[in-house]
C-alpha cells in the first residue's frame, strides 16, 4: 500500500498575520544615539537677530550626528528626528552673506559712510552647548564678537 501525501492549503488569513509579524519584528526602538528636541535664538552682541545657518557637532570625545539647520529672523528649531543627541556640542553659527550686505546697504542709506569695524554677517563662529538628555529645551546663543 502507498500513501500519498496531499498538499495542504495554508489559509490567507494565516499567511497575512505570518507577513504583519514579520514587519513589526523589524521595527522597534533604534539602539544608536537619541536626538533631542532643542529651539532657541541666535542673536549678536546687540541682541539683533542672526539669520543664516547652525549646526551642533558633537563635541570631541562624544559619538553622535551633527544637527544642521537653518537660523530665520534668529530663530532655529531641530526635532526629534533632525536634532543633536544629548551632550556637550560644538555649534557653528554661520550669518547669512546675503543678510550682512543687506544690514551693510541699510547703513549707507541712513549716511553712515564709515566701515562697520567688523563685519556682522558671513564668518563662521563657534560657541559651545550642552544639549539636555531629555524632552524639548531651549538654547538661546549669543554671538559676543
Amino acid at each position: 500500500m502507498v500513501i500519498q501525501a496531499v498538499p495542504r492549503r495554508v489559509p490567507s488569513l494565516t499567511i497575512a498575520f505570518m507577513f504583519a509579524l514579520g514587519l513589526l519584528s523589524g521595527c522597534g526602538k533604534s539602539d544608536g544615539p537619541q536626538r533631542r528636541a532643542i529651539y532657541g535664538t541666535v542673536t549678536n552682541k546687540d541682541g539683533t537677530p542672526i539669520e543664516g545657518m547652525i549646526t551642533f557637532h558633537p563635541a570631541e570625545g562624544h559619538q553622535g550626528v551633527a544637527a544642521n539647520g537653518a537660523v530665520a529672523a534668529g530663530k532655529y528649531r531641530f526635532d526629534s528626528t533632525n536634532g543633536p543627541v544629548s551632550g556637550p556640542h560644538k555649534v557653528l553659527i554661520t550669518p547669512s552673506l546675503l543678510a550682512a550686505k543687506s544690514e551693510r546697504l541699510g547703513q549707507i542709506a541712513k549716511g553712515e559712510t564709515a566701515a562697520p569695524a567688523k563685519p556682522s554677517g558671513g564668518t563662521m563662529r563657534e560657541l559651545v552647548a550642552e544639549v539636555p538628555a531629555k524632552g524639548s529645551f531651549e538654547i538661546n546663543l549669543k554671538l559676543e564678537d
